[in-house]
């Protein structure tokens, strides 16, 4: 039963940095402040350094079950899901990195 709790509140954690990260880029644009861009590329460093983490896991997961051949669907479908979060943590690392470009731009042209 722990284990359990403690993969809950990492996931937990885990929404709640890409949350902090997208929630102070929609207030950057709505209030445009220097505070409010430090804050934002802030977010989004820590969330690119997040995938990079989540993105090394998954891929020791992967090579560690690519050698398992199941005919059961679970382990399939397992396998297909964790190709899936591989992919779209790729996606949520160059969008976060995309955004930190752009705060950084901005920062810079603002002075």
């Amino acid at each position: 039963m722990m284990p359990q709790n403690r993969l809950w509140i990492k996931m937990e954690l885990k929404l709640l940095g890409f949350s902090l990260s997208g929630s102070f880029s929609i207030a950057l644009q709505r209030r445009p402040s220097n505070y409010m861009l430090i804050w934002t590329m802030t977010m989004n460093i820590l969330s690119i350094f997040t995938t990079l983490i989540g993105v090394f896991l998954i891929a020791i997961e992967l090579m560690m079950t690519a050698d398992l051949e199941s005919p059961l669907w679970q382990h399939r479908s397992g396998r297909m899901l964790t190709e899936y979060l591989f992919l779209f943590t790729i996606l949520e690392m160059l969008v976060a990195s995309v955004v930190t470009e752009w705060t950084y731009r901005a920062r810079f042209t603002e002075d």
